[in-house]
């Protein structure tokens, strides 16, 4: 800030605009790598230092000393690596400059000046990321995060404000199957998020519970689900005064000895798949890509019942899933199965050959079996799966990234590490969407990877889920129109 570059070994008056004087009424200055933002008692905001168009706001940068920026209405400044931004007197955070892998949490890496966020109590800046500390003692951030400095329970980088701390809530069942008369307790553990203010030990509440389809099973008060007739439904829980919540899926099957699953029937191009309450699996119609599982490419006008070997039946099954010419079915331990046309991989198991078998899905990379799996979902060219945890696996033809960034076909499973907290899933054409336990949005995204949860003017409920077809889930991860 003296319109030159040389070294001062002594403390130096910064010079104004012109040069003519002095920068006056200044309250606070910060020093970043190579440049130095002043806040003067008016909010406006002066620069100096490292020559950066986008970082001057497009001003011209003086060459005598300090250039001015303008009235920001700014009352505290804080600055990174190239980037700084602002807190406003309305408590709005504003960030320009270096944006690399999201910063400044608006979902792009945009140098411009962009909002953060409102309501905001404190705001700090640095090179890769950001913190905003809102009103109400929340801390979110964003930016990279490759050794999960943005304390969110991942090491995944996030071009969105993520808030720090554990999930909110855990359940101890996320996707359930119990039969009519049975009952089954809910129970709900609440994490702890960062809260910058000290909270009323007496806050945490009591939970009260709904059952979306109530002819399909109830929920008392105290948790005790109790299954009524066949079909599934979708149990909401909030806590009274932390306003926490929590879904779970529950599925209800008969009663009958034997019956271990509610019966399901699912239609594919020219052929037939009929689950049983029993756990056995039967097809019928045109078999041309070994899509009726029996072993032969026979087409059968009766149905016929889906083997694993030529002596040894599918047994155990809890939910199938048909697409194209293939299907997919989740057995009663967790295994994962898939049969039929192989053309991209859809079947996960190591290969694009055809399976006129049901055969077992491979690990992650080929390494042993898909395990603890609660949910399946069969697109026109993928599969994918959600374990115990909600973590979610997905494989396939990749080209729209419904599986990852690198919109390539995968063989094997792959962990969709930016799909978390599920509870049930369902798959189009190329694209895919998850239920989230502890979600009240839904988080789509287009022919990008990243899933992002909804911006304020665009959230909504989930919608209620039949509890007789699944396929009224909302899907859309992928190539989503």
């Amino acid at each position: 800030g003296q319109g030159t570059t040389s070294n001062v070994l002594y403390a130096t008056k910064e010079k104004n605009q012109d040069g003519t004087g002095y920068v006056q009424n200044i309250i606070d200055v910060i020093a970043n790598h190579s440049d130095t933002m002043y806040l003067d008692k008016d909010g406006g905001i002066y620069m100096c230092g490292y020559s950066n168009s986008t970082l001057f706001l497009g001003q011209t940068e003086s060459t005598k000393g300090v250039t001015y920026l303008g009235p920001k209405n700014a009352i505290k400044i804080t600055g990174g690596y190239i980037n700084v931004g602002l807190i406003t007197t309305t408590g709005k955070a504003v960030a320009w400059g270096q944006n690399d892998y999201g910063t400044f949490g608006a979902g792009n890496t945009s140098t411009n000046e962009t909002v953060v966020a409102y309501d905001v109590n404190d705001f700090k800046i640095a090179c890769y990321g950001s913190i905003v500390l809102k009103e109400d003692g929340k801390a979110y951030a964003a930016g990279k995060n490759s050794y999960g400095q943005l304390g969110n329970s991942t090491n995944i980088n996030s071009k969105y404000l993520t808030q720090t701390g554990e999930a909110e809530v855990e359940l101890n069942i996320k996707n359930e199957y119990i039969k009519i008369g049975n009952k089954l307790e809910i129970k709900a553990t609440e994490g702890e998020r960062i809260n910058a203010f000290i909270q009323d030990s007496s806050n945490k509440g009591s939970w009260t519970w709904t059952s979306l389809n109530e002819d399909v099973a109830t929920i008392d008060n105290n948790g005790i689900v109790t299954g009524r007739t066949i079909g599934y439904t979708t149990i909401t829980g909030c806590n009274t005064k932390t306003a926490a919540t929590a879904k779970a899926i529950i599925n209800v099957y008969s009663n009958k000895e034997g019956a271990i699953t509610r019966p399901q029937i699912e239609v594919g191009p020219e052929y037939t798949i009929i689950l049983k309450e029993d756990g056995t699996v039967w097809a019928t119609g045109k078999n041309d890509c070994g899509q009726l599982g029996n072993g032969t490419t026979t087409n059968s006008n009766k149905p016929v019942q889906v083997k694993i070997d030529e002596n040894t039946y599918l047994e155990n099954v809890i939910k199938i899933d048909v697409t194209d010419d293939s299907t997919i079915a989740l057995t009663k331990t967790g295994e994962v199965y898939a049969w039929g046309k192989n053309e991209n991989g859809e079947l996960g198991v190591g290969d694009k050959t055809y399976r006129s078998y049901a055969t077992r899905v491979k690990g992650i990379d080929g390494n042993g079996y898909l395990e603890n799996i609660i949910d399946i979902a069969s697109g026109e060219t993928n599969g994918y799966a959600i374990d115990k945890n909600g973590n979610v696996y997905g494989w396939g033809y990749g080209g729209y990234n419904q599986i990852d960034d690198t919109a390539t076909s995968k063989v094997y499973p792959t962990k969709m590490s930016d799909c978390t907290d599920a509870i049930s899933i369902s798959a189009g054409d190329c694209f895919m969407a998850v239920m989230q336990s502890n979600s009240n949005t839904l988080q789509s995204h287009g022919n990008v990877r990243r899933p992002r949860p909804l911006l304020s003017h665009e959230q909504q409920p989930f919608p209620q889920i039949d509890a007789v077809s699944h396929r009224n889930i909302l899907r859309n991860h992928g190539n989503a129109q």
